[in-house]
């Protein structure tokens, strides 16, 4: 018998109850103690996840660590997160008027008890009328509904940036192209090896969560994952390299499939990565008019090149033309002049 069924056997029960003191007692010692009990299972469950991991000192953590690897992690957390939110949910919608009942006779001869506040209801300090019997109970489901997502997410970026990491260490993007004899094609070249293995990662953890999470949550899930993403890269590899054309056209062509895979998930990946994409949009254009590159037509890096020459970041009139001319013609729209500079100058 699932818990809410249980409660609503008991309340069953307990509608037969006319004396106050009796309802009371059997609210607290019943309702509420078997609530805090399922509340504190899961809550030592999020406890013990938050404290072990694979490289753990304690021998019992590592190997609880271990066996959280991965969308094992993700099943666990996520146990939580949809046991919290259906008790959340319940609760917030469980009019019945006996509990009605009760809450007014505890403002009626009650109303002040810290006890009956801290156990039931903050509302019941104050005297106010618009509180509920569970409004503790539903504040700790919640907070234990957002503590399981903000390690969803936390999960998530742990497990991807690991697999990233030989990806946002690799040097070449300041000298792919340079070397004697090497050449570069942009219409043969392949994406980053590095990067491609972490692909069946990313599948995996994002498949499930798409399929295990309602839509606005794992919208919200990904939307913090996709911010973070674009953080790291663009601290470990856009800032932190100069790059040659082909170090830029292989970067832009790695972020466009990054994009591509995660596109069976999220409409439109790149949108919620938007200066990365923008970032992306500079370092692919062709180095002169006609070579093939992400964008075709006229615009190449000589003409920003030209446009950055006969602006003056202190001159906020040409500064403010550029900005938009970047918007309309490369839809470029959330780099300062400043970032702009550094995307040619890395070229």
């Amino acid at each position: 018998m699932r818990l809410i069924d249980l409660l609503e056997a008991l309340t069953d029960r307990f509608r037969g109850l006319t004396v106050f003191e009796q309802r009371l007692q059997f609210i607290l010692e019943i309702h509420i103690a078997i609530l805090d009990l399922y509340y504190q299972k899961w809550k030592a469950n999020v406890a013990k996840f938050e404290i072990s991991h694979p490289y753990a000192l304690a021998g019992e953590l590592r190997e609880e660590g271990k066996k959280n690897a991965g969308v094992a992690g993700l099943e666990r957390l996520c146990r939580v997160y949809g046991s919290s939110a259906w008790i959340e949910d319940h609760l917030k919608n469980w009019t019945d008027e006996v509990f009605l009942e009760v809450y007014a006779d505890i403002i009626e001869f009650k109303a002040g008890s810290a006890e009956l506040a801290s156990k039931l209801s903050p509302s019941i300090a104050t005297r106010s009328d618009d509180g509920t019997v569970f409004d503790v109970v539903i504040h700790r489901f919640h907070n234990l509904r957002e503590k399981s997502l903000a390690l969803i997410q936390s999960h998530l970026k742990k497990e991807i940036f690991e697999e990233l990491r030989q990806y946002t260490n690799l040097l070449h993007w300041s000298s792919l192209g340079y070397k004697d004899g090497e050449e570069f094609n942009y219409s043969t070249a392949t994406n980053s090896p590095e990067l491609l293995k972490a692909f069946p990662l990313v599948a995996s953890l994002f498949s499930f969560l798409h399929k295990t999470l309602p839509p606005p949550i794992f919208l919200r899930v990904y939307k913090h994952f996709a911010s973070d993403l674009q953080a790291y890269f663009w601290e470990w590899i856009v800032t932190a390299h100069r790059f040659t054309t082909p170090g830029g056209i292989l970067f832009a062509r790695d972020m466009y499939a990054l994009w591509d895979a995660l596109a069976k998930f999220v409409s439109r990946p790149e949108m919620y990565m938007r200066r990365l994409h923008d970032a992306v949009v500079l370092l692919s254009l062709p180095s002169t008019s006609g070579q093939v590159g992400e964008l075709n037509g006229e615009i190449t890096l000589g003409t920003i090149a030209r446009r950055l020459r006969d602006t003056d970041d202190t001159d906020v009139v040409k500064a403010m033309e550029l900005k938009d001319w970047l918007a309309e013609h490369l839809e470029v729209k959330t780099l300062g002049l400043a970032e702009v500079l550094y995307m040619y100058n890395s070229l």
